[in-house]
């Protein structure tokens, strides 16, 4: 059972032993042996346990942007190598976070659909047509101002996202700890 106790009003926090190993307040996780999911604990608003480093967070999910840049497909491996995916996008709010945060490059994202099929996300989920793409190709990116695609070859930068399984806290106004999802 993994827990942790904080002291009310100051920075001093104990340790967590897990069995497997001991965890302190600036560890995120621990691994175990038999690939269980352990509860989210209860760290102070400031320390972000659920998404690695390098990784943002933002409405239940960790973003990885890269740069480096690669071809489509070599960055869905980079992608998977982190237990990810090219960027799944659900909402207009996530596109819009996407397209703010990327910057001035061209990043790719996890649609894409083989010549007269309609969209995919990389997870084989059909695209909704949340938003429009633009262009005649089989991969999609975020350009500056909206949604492209092209042929899968040209290098570009990626988005990788994945599910944040321990959403950042944050105290409550009666003192005590809730959970919340960064809006």
């Amino acid at each position: 059972v993994l827990g942790l106790s904080t002291r009310s009003g100051g920075d001093s926090h104990s340790q967590v032993s897990s069995g497997c190993t001991s965890v302190s307040h600036h560890c995120a996780s621990c691994l175990f042996s038999a690939k269980k999911t352990a509860p989210c604990p209860s760290y102070p608003p400031h320390i972000n346990v659920g998404c690695p480093d390098d990784w943002v967070g933002y409405q239940g999910k960790c973003y990885f942007f890269s740069e480096t840049e690669s071809n489509w497909s070599t960055s869905q491996s980079h992608c998977s190598s982190y237990n990810a995916s090219l960027a799944l996008i659900d909402s207009w709010k996530e596109l819009n976070f996407t397209r703010r945060y990327k910057g001035v490059f061209y990043h790719w994202i996890g649609l894409w659909r083989e010549q007269g099929q309609p969209w995919k996300w990389s997870n084989g989920t059909i695209f909704n047509n949340l938003f429009p793409v633009q262009g005649e190709g089989q991969c999609a990116f975020l350009n500056s101002d909206n949604v492209g695609s092209s042929r899968c070859f040209p290098d570009r930068r990626f988005i990788c996202n994945r599910p944040d399984e321990c959403p950042r806290r944050k105290l409550s106004t009666t003192g005590g700890d809730t959970m919340s999802q960064i809006t």
